[in-house]
C-alpha cells in the first residue's frame, strides 16, 4: 500500500464533549507508521475510548481504537 498524503484523526465524542485532533508529524518507513499520540484534554477517572481514522484523500483506509488511561498521580 502506497501512502501518500496521508492523515490520522483522533475523535471523541461522547454526551457534552467533543474533541478532535488532527496529527501532524507522521513518519513513514516501509510499511511502519510512527506518530506521537496527543494528550487528552479531559480529566479521566476511566479508560477512555477513542477512534483513530487513517484517511488518503476521500478515502478512510481503517479506525482503530485507543484507550487512554487515567493519570497515576
Amino acid at each position: 500500500m502506497y501512502l501518500i498524503d496521508l492523515k490520522i484523526v483522533f475523535k471523541y465524542e461522547a454526551f457534552k464533549s467533543y474533541w478532535s485532533r488532527s496529527i501532524d508529524n507522521i513518519d513513514i518507513k516501509d510499511r511502519m507508521i510512527s506518530f506521537k499520540i496527543p494528550d487528552f484534554p479531559y480529566s479521566i477517572t476511566r479508560s477512555t475510548t477513542v477512534d483513530v481514522t487513517l484517511r488518503q484523500d476521500d478515502r478512510i483506509l481503517g479506525v482503530l481504537k485507543y484507550s487512554y488511561l487515567p493519570s497515576c498521580e
